[in-house]
């Protein structure tokens, strides 16, 4: 059987996905939600923008590298950049479609 990873998804890139703001009520809900899972389970952040933007940086920063000290957590993003798009459609639906590919075969 495959490890369980548990990918936590910006409505950008699924828009039936719920979203939450990083701040203190939202880490108690987030550990709530987390503790069902077992510690050392990876958690995915998964955003539609650049590394170098969205909500990764802050939650980077407020996290660390390991969720609440028990969950490793990593990012699955566009490589960063200078603007949030690529401009051409037909680059976006490949960015994207290489940025699902990654999130889901975490």
């Amino acid at each position: 059987m495959r490890p369980f990873t548990l990918s936590l998804l910006t409505s950008a890139v699924l828009l039936a996905t719920t979203t939450f703001a990083a701040d203190t009520s939202s880490d108690r809900i987030l550990q709530e939600a987390l503790k069902s899972y077992p510690e050392g389970t990876p958690v995915v952040w998964v955003q539609d923008e650049p590394e170098n933007m969205g909500a990764w940086r802050f939650l980077r920063i407020h996290f660390g590298e390991r969720l609440f000290n028990h969950y490793p957590f990593t990012c699955v993003s566009r490589p960063a950049s200078a603007s949030p798009a690529t401009g051409s459609q037909n680059a976006h639906k490949r960015e994207q479609a290489k940025l699902l590919g990654e999130a889901f075969s975490q």
